[in-house]
């Protein structure tokens, strides 16, 4: 058996194989059996997805083989290496090239890989969750490691590191440690009632994805527990490039404010507990994408973004009052029966439900977002729902793009219902202020 670390360092951040003396294929009904076995190999690249090839030993007769040719089946892989790991992959379709399904080989590829390894006394890690990453993030760490170099007994150089953060999560400590050296950045929160895998594990991601406004993902997630660990290596973006800036912008070692809002991110998850992601985070992964297209797909979704976010902290839309009887009245009217038709589905669709605009008015009042953004949204809403694009000659689009992004981090920030230090997008280079907002 491998250990976890020799593992790890075999698959992150690097492209790996691993040569197998059995891999079967076999479908979501266990009773059946195989479709493929025999030996091959599973594959990866330091990002994407992997792929396995096998040479089938199996007989299958013509009928059998003639289906598996024209309407391949969706399969998973269980593979056992030479070094007695025992892999598990999947779903995928496989593709089969040979002359006969007695005589070939068979490839595929799937998102995630997964393996079951026995910890030794020598693994750091119990009743934890630990997501790595295949470089280091740019992280503002709070803690500082002294690093000495020595020849005998003489010492030659002394540099420092700022490497790790830690604090406390309502019981689980939280640990974000950068590790130079392997180029790699670990994040880890022990468990506790409430708070272990798999929600942790989606937490810890979409805090990490938050704060860093880019689609950054762990490669590999471990799972360990008293005397065993669960590791999977997972399938990452090949490009992780984002038009979006961070809500507090990176200015060094020792922001407090940064992990603040990482914190705030984490509790979040915490109390929500979605699989695999919250709303808010499905919101904002959507929006990373965006940034990185033309400013007029950019400024749509801040736009339709902005809506999502006020729903999510006023709840759903509320019936207007009295909207029952001014519709009963419509219904009743003795006039032209389109126009009667036609009044009735505005009033149904638009008039019946509060207005995303009179809910920004009130968060205005209470200091969430600024009279300029609301300004902004309000003056661009109407003409992207008649399907008018942004006028690219306008001199102050950019301005009005920076507007949305602040507009759309502080209504974020007011969901987790943070209050503190935030980055200040609309001066160059961005400064800080304090976000402060009333109930």
């Amino acid at each position: 058996m491998t250990s976890i670390n020799e593992i790890i360092d075999e698959v992150l951040g690097r492209s790996f194989e691993i040569e197998c003396a059995e891999i079967s294929l076999r479908g979501r009904d266990d009773s059946i059996g195989p479709f493929f076995k025999g030996p091959g190999m599973i594959s990866g690249r330091a990002s994407g997805p992997f792929t396995v090839r096998l040479h089938n030993t199996m007989q299958k007769d013509a009928g059998e083989a003639l289906k598996m040719w024209t309407d391949p089946p969706l399969v998973c892989c269980d593979a056992r290496d030479y070094f007695g790991n025992e892999w598990t992959g999947g779903w995928l379709h496989p593709m089969i090239h040979g002359r006969s399904a007695t005589r070939c080989w068979v490839e595929g590829r799937f998102p995630q890989l997964s393996v079951d390894c026995r910890l030794t006394s020598l693994d750091q890690f119990r009743d934890s969750t630990v997501i790595y990453y295949s470089d280091e993030l740019r992280l503002p760490m709070l803690e500082v490691a002294e690093i000495q170099r020595r020849r005998d007994s003489e010492i030659e150089q002394i540099s420092t590191e700022w490497d790790r953060t830690q604090f406390d999560l309502e019981g689980s400590r939280v640990t974000v440690h950068a590790d130079a050296e392997n180029e790699r950045t670990l994040v880890s929160t022990t468990h506790t009632e409430g708070w272990g895998p798999p929600y942790c594990e989606v937490g810890l991601a979409d805090s990490i994805a938050f704060v860093c406004s880019a689609p950054v993902q762990p490669r590999v997630v471990v799972r360990f527990f008293n005397d065993r660990a669960l590791l999977f290596v997972r399938e990452t973006h090949t490009e992780t490039k984002s038009g979006l800036p961070r809500p507090i912008a990176y200015r060094g070692p020792r922001d407090a404010a940064f992990w603040n809002l990482f914190a705030a991110m984490l509790r979040h998850c915490r109390l929500q507990k979605e699989w695999p992601s919250t709303r808010l985070s499905r919101l904002f992964t959507e929006l990373i994408l965006a940034s990185t297209g033309t400013v007029h797909a950019f400024v749509l979704s801040l736009v339709l973004g902005v809506e999502d976010l006020v729903e999510q902290i006023v709840g759903k839309p509320q019936q207007v009052p009295e909207i029952g009887s001014l519709k009963e009245y419509l219904e009743a009217w003795q006039g032209n029966a389109e126009l009667r038709e036609n009044a009735v589905k505005v009033i149904s669709s638009f008039l019946s439900r509060t207005s995303t605009r009179a809910h920004l008015k009130t968060l205005r009042d209470k200091g969430v977002i600024t009279s300029n953004q609301l300004q902004t949204w309000d003056s661009l809403r109407p003409s992207l729902a008649h399907g008018k694009t942004v006028d690219y000659d306008d001199e102050r689009l950019w301005e009005k793009r920076n507007q949305l992004i602040m507009m759309f981090h502080r209504l974020a920030l007011r969901i987790l219902n943070y209050r503190g230090e935030m980055s200040d997008h609309l001066t160059s280079p961005p400064g800080r202020f304090d976000f402060k907002w009333t109930e």
